[in-house]
């Protein structure tokens, strides 16, 4: 059962027939979940009969029992084999890795010394393939680190037999020569950028095919703002918010949900957010502490995230994971850091997570919590960020009700 959601006049659940599951009222529906991440969406009525225990004959059994959520016809295999491929079992490595080529508010860049000790770590890092996010201003102290990660990267990964995706993370736009540079050699292109007012041609930098952007424009101008980005060749963005504008926010992040379903199949483009959630695997959740990204410093420092190093910038170095050149990534698991993450990571660890029917999908990058809150394991109850992941949760799984909805945002969980 749930203690964050409440519907009238509940009966208590029959013991031997109702599964273990948390449940929460989404419009006129009841949302159930059981702890793997099946679910089923019920009618308040619908919900109540389960509730009372269903009869041998009732419509609802094999509903429910694809769920996951009859303890009588309890499919003990499918529900092992549901935790297992969203559990760390099934982690499949760091997927990015994120390196700072000059330092924050410096010109100081990163030697080649240490960026060839960068690549030589991340090919230590078991995954299926490298990620590799440069994150720069092309000026031409810069450029020519860009230059030789992306050469020997490649090399590298043909010596491996390990693919090898790049991404290039900056505001400005490449010079030609640049460009054609990064276009030969499969660079994605990404930005940062504010959504403010209304859109304009040109906004989005030739090429970039991702994309943060920090909302600011009202909730009325989403629609365009999907279509402007789609039209640019932005397959998919990361919505966020300052945290003083979370209201706002969320009324632009759910129209812009539904454009986005409206255009799939004639334009192509998904908000990353949405698929990390709705994946229930804590890997594809962004910038998520250790298991999907790490970071690396100009310096050659090894941070559990991004943020974790934006953090050691202001004096808190509580992430910082160890040091290229001199630590091994086996050694890593010895890292007081690392179990702290990985613990602060699982919501079976948090205790109002375990009354969250979200709690297969959902988890706080323990940086955001620290950040935020002073802990890695953050106080959820007061966390802005359990207040947005909730938010969103509830605009995907309201979409998921829909039946006009549903198909095109079952496509972005498969």
């Amino acid at each position: 059962m749930s203690r964050l959601s409440e519907i009238a006049r509940c009966p208590a659940a029959h013991k031997r027939s109702v599964g273990p599951h948390q449940f929460r009222r989404i419009g006129d529906y009841v949302l159930a979940v059981d702890d793997a991440g099946r679910f089923v969406f019920l009618s308040p009525s619908e919900y109540r009969d389960f509730l009372k225990g269903l009869k041998p004959d009732s419509p609802l059994r094999e509903k429910l029992g694809h769920a996951g959520l009859l303890r009588d016809a309890f499919d003990f295999d499918d529900a092992a084999q549901c935790s297992a491929e969203r559990g760390l079992l099934a982690w499949p490595g760091t997927s990015v890795h994120v390196i700072r080529l000059e330092k924050y508010g410096s010109r100081d860049v990163m030697d080649l010394g240490t960026a060839r000790k960068v690549v030589d770590f991340v090919f230590t890092v078991p995954g299926p393939c490298v990620n590799l996010r440069l994150c720069a201003e092309l000026t031409k102290q810069t450029w020519g680190l860009v230059w030789f990660i992306v050469q020997y990267a490649r090399r590298k990964g043909e010596w491996h037999k390990r693919p090898v995706a790049f991404t290039w993370m900056g505001q400005s736009a490449p010079s030609v020569e640049q460009a054609e540079f990064l276009a030969a050699h499969k660079v994605d292109l990404r930005t940062e950028m504010w959504l403010s007012g209304k859109p304009k041609k040109g906004l989005v930098p030739m090429g970039v095919r991702r994309a943060t952007a920090l909302v600011q424009a009202p909730a009325n101008q989403a629609a365009a703002w999907v279509d402007c980005l789609a039209e640019a060749g932005v397959e998919s963005v990361l919505l966020a918010t300052p945290p003083s504008d979370t209201g706002a926010f969320l009324e632009f992040y759910a129209a812009a949900i539904d454009r986005m379903l409206q255009l799939q199949g004639r334009l192509e483009i998904r908000e990353e957010r949405a698929l990390g959630l709705l994946s229930g695997r804590r890997w594809l959740l962004p910038g998520h502490d250790l298991l999907s990204e790490l970071c690396y410093a100009p310096d050659g420092g090894i941070y559990s995230s991004e943020l974790a190093l934006v953090m050691a910038g202001d004096g808190k170095d509580l992430l910082k994971l160890g040091q290229v050149g001199s630590t091994r990534y086996e050694d890593l698991a010895k890292s007081p850091a690392v179990r702290a993450v990985l613990a602060a990571s699982l919501s079976e660890n948090q205790p109002m997570c375990s009354q969250c029917a979200y709690r297969a999908f959902c988890a706080i990058p323990p940086s955001e919590s620290l950040a935020a809150q002073g802990t890695l394991w953050g106080r959820h109850p007061s966390s802005e960020r359990c207040s947005l992941h909730m938010a969103i949760l509830d605009i995907l799984f309201a979409r998921l009700a829909r039946t006009e909805s549903a198909e095109a945002l079952r496509a972005w969980m498969s």
